[in-house]
């Protein structure tokens, strides 16, 4: 399978990252709000949301299941969002 750079991109996979971009945005936001009292080498968090730079699509069918392996998880880093586009 080819991969593609977000230029080239469907409309439907850049609103996907726009929308995960907005939830990443508001988790980092949620996180580090109230953590100004803590000693920044103790926070252990990003204070600055990092864009995506990678967008793994899936299609399946109706009845189909999918199921991401612990390998796949270590292989692509710590940061890994999911969105579902509703039936």
């Amino acid at each position: 399978m080819e991969s593609t750079g977000f230029d080239d991109a469907p409309d439907v996979i850049l609103k996907g990252v726009q929308r995960l971009s907005w939830f990443g945005k508001q988790a980092v936001k949620s996180t580090t709000t109230g953590m100004e009292a803590v000693p920044v080498e103790e926070r252990n968090l990003s204070t600055e949301f990092v864009p995506f730079n990678e967008c793994l699509a899936l299609g399946y069918f109706w009845d189909s299941t999918i199921s991401v392996s612990a390998s796949l998880h270590i292989s692509t880093g710590g940061i890994i969002m999911t969105y579902q586009v509703p039936r």
